[in-house]
């Protein structure tokens, strides 16, 4: 695929995702405070997440591609998080901060709990 479609499909994405975080609601460009209120704030992302990860086999078909910020996607890492449906962006900084601390709690029992198929890099020779 050419590097012009590819970047067409994706600003199309962010457009169906209401340009904000499928799961906790950021926009691009939101800051938000985390820890001491006195600290620079983080800047929030919007970058484009494989569903099923390209690691596990997951293609780059928009079946398989969702909209989340860079914290939320940094904190699903390589494991899959079911496709989430556009929703509307979030302004409340303190409700952006708790959806994505449950999501960091849902992916840690996630981690704790590794399927049966699952094949660590070890394994692999990485």
């Amino acid at each position: 695929m050419r590097l012009y479609q590819q970047i067409a499909r994706w600003h199309n994405l962010r457009g169906i995702y209401n340009y904000c975080c499928a799961y906790c609601g950021a926009t691009d460009g939101q800051v938000i405070y985390l820890g001491n209120w006195n600290s620079s704030g983080r800047t929030l992302i919007l970058c484009v997440d494989h569903v099923q990860t390209q690691y596990n086999g997951g293609s780059c078909s928009i079946e398989n591609l969702q909209i989340l910020c860079n914290r939320c996607n940094g904190i699903k890492g390589e494991y899959y998080l079911p496709k989430l449906e556009p929703r509307q962006p979030e302004y409340s900084m303190l409700q952006i901060i708790r959806s994505q601390i449950e999501l960091q709690s849902t992916m840690g029992r996630r981690r704790r709990t590794l399927p049966d198929n699952y094949i660590s890099k070890l394994q692999l020779g990485y």
